[in-house]
């Protein structure tokens, strides 16, 4: 599958085809992008990053080139740690916003809509649960010869490596050699309150201009036609720092009135959340750390590592080997359902060993499935060794569950772990490291630079037993991380949590060991009772608190309140879990649609978060509707002029959601005076009682209802049959009528209520 945000269209028309996220297909056509049926038009990506939070707006234009109507699905990857923040469809010049939804119920109304020929769009997690990072948006119809407008945003939090901070955007196909936007702009801007320095844009293809370089803020773009994807955008900065840096990022809202679910219950609101980020530079014992001599080099060679797994994951391996010294030694091995190894013992690291070791690696077969329990208990042996461990760790052989696996790690050296490809297992990848002091990192493109300070990660002084202690403990809850921590010296740990009190001095003690010392840092800072800058704090913490609830799911199983408390914190603070989806329809739908002159009544259904609507008419009009409780509608009553003229027309309803939101939707409406024409048609005028007629009316387009009735009988409909073109229906003459001239009345109604009668005398003939 294709991790490139670029979407993936399918036309989903018999049937969908596998792809991979990134490329546009027309899979009727062809199982290769083909841009004179489905093309990118238009791309832009902006990207601002302020304290090392980093928000990403991408809007794409896309073109359908053909004269068939077509429904959409892309599916795209964004960063592990990153969070889709808001989605939007446009239609008619407008633009709509998704709201969350459960997953199912998200689903079931967007087909609805579709069926109804109404704009929405779903975006929801796409593929398997353990695919964190995988979504697909479906939209729907792009209309023959037009485009379709997309908006999506999402937030990361960029961690440290080496004192770096990275950035990645995922534009590279994996498998198509090429993909192409009519038109590209991007635009960067990077904001600090540390000094920043050393910014180095790490990919070719994208030769940003910087336009601003300063000590706090870094301005770029870059602007390209006709532009073909061939890596993805890559760069680095640094914060300057010296030795640890603590740093704290609160918000506070006095006015917000939010209803934060909880295990529990529902807390009071105005309540606080915090970032706090460390950050260590321990510069005086880091060239004393000195590197482990002995590399167990270990590749997973299973099938599921087949195509560019497995091509980027022997890169990775090969760049690795030239790192290592010959002062150090090496083996290396390749697993799948067992584990096998190049020598008996270590090698020296000359080139001709590295040579023999690749070629091994070469020889080996992809077959079978992935044993991670027989890995852990080959390393059961190794206590002298640093294994870096290449694979995308999903175990699909002996043990599979992951709570009994992380059991078997105790005792184990540290692992060092590179995840290959689009989604590899980070839940239990980045777990075993954690649980062993290694380190994990998430390969998914080529990267030189993240390889290569990941090696230097590996030989780095290891900073341990890193814990956080707030006080006074009264005013602080629900912290993530929970567990103490082990970095490596360059890196750091944030955390997120809430303080359920304004503090004036809220004291912060850091304790941790580095080069055989303890040592402890000590801060005071003050958490506000009203900060509104840092927005993103609150979703991060929440978006802390559901990781920390999905991995628990995973390793132990699903619980009814965990569930519900995921879903209550995505609805609240607005992303997308394996339990919900952002749906991006109509707040309201309008009817009726169309509508007669004098004084008519306006019905809108809305969604059940709006709680005011105001409509705007075009004749200098403006309403307040009344919400029906009972009907769960919104009406209102207003006056067409006489004058108004047939034809269609825009209303602006104004919707107030329970949050203050506010939505803008243009609606439209057919004012319409004339009566539906009509035309009957009967074989002869002549009946006997008992007989069945097959009775057919013609009408105009508009019409919504025809009904016939003889001499004051029940009423029979009449509808389309599109094999002859008309409305038809049976006419069944009652066997007791008595012989005499009786009129057939046929009424045709339109949308807007307008009537038609007409009436024809017919003789029945008594049996």
């Amino acid at each position: 599958m294709r991790r490139s945000i670029v979407f993936l269209l399918f036309l989903l028309l018999p049937s969908l085809a596998m792809g991979d996220a990134g490329v546009l297909i027309p899979v009727t056509v062809s199982d290769y992008p083909d841009h004179s049926v489905l093309s990118l038009y238009r791309m832009e990506v902006a990207i601002t990053i302020r304290d090392r939070i980093a928000e990403t707006k991408v809007l794409q234009v896309y073109r359908n080139h053909t004269s068939r109507i077509l429904e959409g699905q892309y599916i795209f990857t964004i960063p592990e740690a990153a969070m889709i923040k808001d989605f939007a469809i446009w239609e008619d010049g407008v633009r709509i916003p998704g709201i969350i939804m459960e997953k199912q119920k998200a689903r079931r109304i967007y087909e609805q809509l579709v069926w109804q020929a109404i704009d929405p769009g779903l975006l929801e997690r796409a593929g398997l649960e353990h695919e964190i990072n995988y979504f697909s948006v479906n939209v729907a119809p792009i209309l023959p010869f037009g485009t379709k407008r997309v908006e999506l945003f999402y937030t990361e939090d960029l961690s440290l490596n080496q004192t770096k901070a990275f950035y990645d955007f995922p534009f590279e196909p994996t498998i198509y050699e090429e993909e192409r936007a009519d038109s590209l702009v991007i635009t960067l801007v990077i904001e600090d309150k540390l000094p920043l320095k050393h910014f180095s844009i790490t990919s070719s293809t994208f030769p940003l201009k910087v336009i601003q370089n300063s000590e706090n803020r870094i301005e770029a773009s870059f602007i390209a036609t006709d532009f073909v994807f061939s890596e993805d955008l890559s760069f680095t900065f640094q914060e300057k720092f010296e030795d640890v840096s603590v740093e704290l990022l609160p918000f506070r809202d006095i006015e917000e009135r939010g209803e934060y679910f909880y295990l529990d219950g529902i807390p009071p609101p105005q309540i606080g959340f915090f970032v706090l980020r460390t950050a260590f530079n321990l510069k005086e014992n880091s060239q004393n750390a000195e590197k482990p001599g002995n590399y167990l080099f270990l590749f997973d060679n299973s099938l599921s590592m087949m195509w560019k797994k497995l091509e980027i994951g022997y890169s990775a391996l090969s760049v690795l080997l030239g790192y290592v010294g010959e002062e150090h030694s090496i083996n290396i091995g390749s697993f799948s359902t067992d584990v096998e190894k190049k020598w008996k013992k270590s090698m020296k690291a000359t080139k001709e060993n590295k040579t023999s070791a690749l070629f091994f690696l070469k020889s080996q077969y992809i077959t079978g499935g992935t044993d991670i329990e027989q890995v852990l208990v080959a390393l059961k042996r190794e206590k002298h060794t640093i294994p870096i461990l290449i694979t995308d760790g999903y175990p699909t052989h002996g043990v599979i569950d992951y709570q009994k696996l992380l059991k078997m790690v105790n005792g184990l050296v540290p692992l060092f772990i590179i995840g290959v490809g689009d989604n590899p297992n980070k839940v239990l990848l980045e777990r075993l490291a954690a649980e062993t002091g290694g380190a994990y990192l998430w390969f998914r493109s080529w990267n030189e630079e993240k390889l290569k300070l990941f090696y230097e990660t590996i030989g780095g002084g290891k900073i341990s037993n890193i814990q956080l202690k707030l006080s006074p403990r009264n005013a602080f809850a629900d912290i993530y991380p929970e567990m103490p921590k082990s970095i490596f010296n360059g890196n750091g740990v944030t955390y997120t949590g809430k303080y359920l009190k304004p503090l004036r001095k809220g004291n912060v003690l850091i304790s941790f060991s580095f080069a055989g010392k303890e040592r402890t840092i000590k801060k005071t800072f003050q958490f506000p009772e009203e900060e509104k800058t840092n927005k993103e704090v609150r979703r991060l913490w929440a978006k802390r608190r559901v990781d920390y609830l999905l991995e628990r799911i995973r390793i132990e199983g699903e619980k009814e309140e965990w569930v519900k408390e995921i879903i209550a914190l995505s609805k609240q603070f607005k992303f997308v879990t394996p339990y919900t989806s952002f749906l991006a329809a109509p707040r309201a739908l309008l009817r009726p649609r169309i509508i007669r002159p004098g004084d008519p009544m306006l019905i809108v259904k809305a969604d059940t978060s709006i709680v005011e609507i105001i409509a705007i008419f075009p004749f200098a009009l403006i309403k307040k509707m009344v919400y029906r409780e009972d009907e769960n509608l919104w009406r209102v009553r207003f006056l067409v002029p006489s004058n108004t003229s047939d034809g269609r027309y825009d209303a602006i309803l104004i919707m107030k959601d329970r949050m203050g939101n506010i939505y803008k939707e243009k609606k439209s409406f057919v004012i319409d005076r004339e009566p539906p024409v009509l035309r009957i048609e009967l074989p002869e005028r002549v009946f006997t009682a008992g007989e069945e007629v097959l009775l057919k009316a013609f009408a105009s387009k508009d019409t919504k209802r025809i009904e016939a009735s003889i001499g004051g009988g029940l009423p029979f409909s009449l509808v389309y049959d599109a094999r002859l073109v008309a409305c038809t229906g049976i006419m069944r003459i009652a066997e007791n009528l008595p012989t005499g001239k009786y009129t057939l009345k046929v009424v045709a109604e339109d949308f807007a209520f307008n009537t038609t009668y007409k009436e024809m005398e017919i003789d029945i003939v008594s049996r």
